[in-house]
């Protein structure tokens, strides 16, 4: 559903945090590089990862990156 509408309106915003804006685009290439790092470092599916942060934006991306490599 993510990666839909990112195709469908990757300049609309998707996050408003403190001052900065957040667009569907911007959240799906932080996730992509977030799922490339994992990947890189031979984090598969079946591995754990925990993530301990406040709540924000990156947070969100984080998630999705790991479902990207099927770690959420």
């Amino acid at each position: 559903m993510f990666a839909e509408n990112v195709r469908k309106h990757p300049k609309k915003v998707c996050f408003y945090f403190e001052d900065q804006v957040w667009t569907f685009k911007d959240v799906d290439e932080q996730s992509n590089r977030i799922a490339n790092h994992f990947a890189s470092q031979g984090i598969t599916k079946g591995d754990c990862v925990s993530v301990f942060m406040e709540n924000r934006p990156q947070y969100v991306c984080i998630w999705l990156g790991l479902s990207k490599v099927r770690l959420a």
